[in-house]
């Protein structure tokens, strides 16, 4: 693959030990550079180095094996699922949130928000992990949260759309406004049809 040597890119899914461990070597060189304690002995280093075995990526190739790859299968990169995620978070969290997306309108999109947070998981925990510095700043700008905010992990009325399917209770809090300004416009006692059994059971749960 590099007789000349260059920046190394196993494939995950034909070796996913193979792929780990090029990983570490990577990981174990940046704590090096920043003077930290590294299992990249000078042996090491120095054999890897012989090998043509580039640290850094070059500029010019910023094409990553995902995408070529991808380009092969007819899959989708991470930049495709990227721009995806930049329209999700731009129609349901202008200001920002925890990115939920329901897995019954796409899953295949669903799991690349999950891999996401996977990945930071690994990140924060000084793990490999695909998790960029470049993509991990781009994810930051749309206003990506990394961890659900504290105040809605337990709370009753917060509905979790990457599990159930579900609605959120702001888009239930929205549905509610506008069905009593039509059908209570001076207050009372609401009672949505039982015709719409997410919504009827939604404002039944506000009064439990």
């Amino acid at each position: 693959n590099y007789p000349n040597g260059g920046y190394a890119k196993p494939r995950r899914r034909d070796d996913f030990k193979f792929y780990n461990w090029v990983s570490y070597q990577h990981s174990e060189y940046r704590k090096r550079a920043a003077s930290q304690p590294s299992a990249l002995t000078d042996d090491r280093l120095h054999r890897l180095e012989r090998l043509g075995f580039l640290w850094e990526q070059p500029e010019e190739s910023n094409k990553s094996q995902e995408e070529e790859d991808a380009a092969r299968s007819g899959t989708i990169t991470w930049e495709e699922n990227y721009e995806k995620l930049a329209h999700f978070m731009k129609t349901n969290y202008p200001n920002g949130g925890y990115a939920k997306p329901r897995r019954r309108d796409d899953f295949k999109f669903y799991n690349w928000v999950s891999y996401q947070h996977s990945e930071y998981r690994k990140r924060a925990a000084s793990k490999p992990s695909e998790l960029t510095d470049d993509r991990f700043i781009r994810l930051e700008r749309l206003g990506f949260l990394w961890e659900q905010p504290e105040e809605s992990k337990n709370a009753q009325d917060v509905e979790v759309t990457t599990r159930s399917g579900t609605i959120p209770w702001e888009t239930n809090y929205e549905r509610l406004v506008l069905f009593m300004k039509k059908n209570n416009p001076n207050g009372g006692f609401v009672r949505p049809p039982y015709a719409d059994t997410t919504f009827h059971n939604w404002v039944n749960r506000q009064r439990s």
